[in-house]
């Protein structure tokens, strides 16, 4: 039995649920012969038979039933003890992620893909932070993984990688008055939200922008790109944002990529840093392969 997992228990207790193999493996989104010998496997481990297969479907054995009870029993008790884990130590069995909240959007469904697949036993909570809450909440030992921008300086204890760039696009909504590839002087006429920031009535063209005119007209700043995308969307205004903020709209032609004679984008570089006293080296693996392989996606365009 030493070779038995949770997860094999678990697939046990859902067997008296259904009648056949095939409505078995749609419930556990296996395909029906991994799931044959699945079964079978855990029946040469246990010595027992646990279920009888006939062309009218399956039923479990009278030794089936009582192992399957048994299971039950040994699973009720591995869920009190996470219960006392939690109350005794809450956060003992998670990763603390963050970063601001575009990036944690689009990289959490990575993360738990690569962590539910792994077998790992441990949770994943992602947190937008602003740069200066998150760069604290590091400092105070309260996070596990954190990416980021440029060069920030989280202390000793933590390992920085670089996992790829950000393409950052200005976009309008589909029906806009502006054509796919405009000058730079048609672009002015439209107000610009997004990652800049106003100085004297001017919107300051950020770091990762080269543009042959330092400054832009009647412009204004929005921290959160949800807000910034329904500004887009709801008038004529042009949005600066990152790609991985704009995936879907752009996706099912909600809003347009804008090709500006003049302007040249330039990508900022994001980083994982890890924590590599509170995170073992296969977790510390496999958020850098999962996050590698999330910005392949930037590099292909």
């Amino acid at each position: 039995m030493e070779n038995l997992k949770i997860k094999d228990l678990k697939l046990l207790t859902e067997v008296e649920r259904f009648s056949s193999l095939r409505a078995l493996s749609r419930h556990l989104k296996m395909e029906p012969q991994n799931l044959s010998k699945k079964i079978d496997q855990i029946e040469v481990e246990l010595n027992a038979k646990i279920l009888e297969r006939s062309p009218r479907g399956i039923s479990l054995t009278e030794e089936g039933v009582l192992i399957i009870n048994k299971c039950k029993e040994v699973l009720q008790s591995c869920y009190e003890i996470n219960e006392l884990k939690s109350e005794l130590n809450p956060y003992e069995d998670y990763l603390n992620i963050s970063s601001r909240g575009f990036l944690v959007q689009y990289l959490s469904g990575a993360l738990s893909n690569a962590f539910n697949n792994s077998g790992q036993n441990i949770g994943l909570r992602f947190m937008d932070q602003s740069p200066e809450a998150m760069e604290k909440s590091a400092r105070d030992n309260q996070l596990h993984i954190v990416y980021t921008f440029g060069d920030v300086d989280l202390g000793k204890s933590w390992q920085k990688n670089k996992i790829g760039e950000l393409p950052y696009h200005f976009v309008v909504k589909k029906d806009h008055p502006l054509k796919d590839k405009i000058k730079i002087e048609d672009f002015l006429k439209y107000r610009c939200v997004g990652m800049s920031y106003i100085e004297k009535n001017r919107v300051i063209v950020p770091s990762m922008m080269k543009v042959n005119r330092k400054t832009l007209l009647r412009g204004f700043d929005s921290e959160n790109t949800n807000y910034t995308k329904q500004i887009i969307l709801n008038t004529n205004q042009i949005g600066f944002l990152p790609k991985s903020a704009i995936l879907d709209e752009v996706e099912t032609n909600k809003l347009k990529i804008l090709n500006i004679t003049g302007v040249k984008n330039r990508p900022r570089s994001v980083y994982l840093e890890v924590h590599i006293d509170k995170v073992s080296n296969d977790n510390y693996l496999l958020a850098k392969n999962a996050s590698l392989e999330a910005f392949m996606k930037f590099k292909l365009d």
